[in-house]
């Protein structure tokens, strides 16, 4: 990692384990993925950008007091409400961004579509297409 930001690089870590989420904030890494409610204090006293995910999987409730828990932190913060691969219930991940855009209008959301592409039972190219 420090050889990137050292070519002015932005780094960002994707990672299940909080744990290793709060080690690369520590480190330098401008963001992480996925943190939420309950492990937003993984970055603390970093200048780490964290990506909110619900959880559980789907749970806007959930996303939104993350938000609303990094806003009152003064955390710079990006919320993902997670977009499903078209078998698993993509239709209502489209639904959760749309909901979350009418509570939080002024919210960075990111639309990854890593999943859909990976886990569509299709090729990955086509359907980003």
């Amino acid at each position: 990692m420090a050889a990137l930001k050292a070519e002015g690089r932005r780094v960002s870590v994707d990672c299940g384990d909080s744990a290793e989420l709060s080690r690369a904030a520590r480190a330098g890494a401008d963001y992480v993925l996925s943190l939420d409610e309950t492990s937003l204090d993984a970055i603390a006293g970093t200048g780490c950008v964290p990506i909110l995910v619900p959880k559980p999987h789907g749970d806007l409730d959930s996303l939104i007091r993350a938000i609303d828990a990094a806003q009152a932190k003064g955390i710079p913060h990006i919320a993902d409400p997670v977009l499903d691969p078209i078998h698993f219930g993509f239709m209502a991940s489209l639904e959760r961004y749309a909901e979350l855009r009418r509570k939080r209008p002024q919210a960075d959301i990111l639309l990854g579509t890593g999943n859909l592409t990976e886990l569509t039972d299709a090729d990955s190219i086509g359907t980003t297409a």
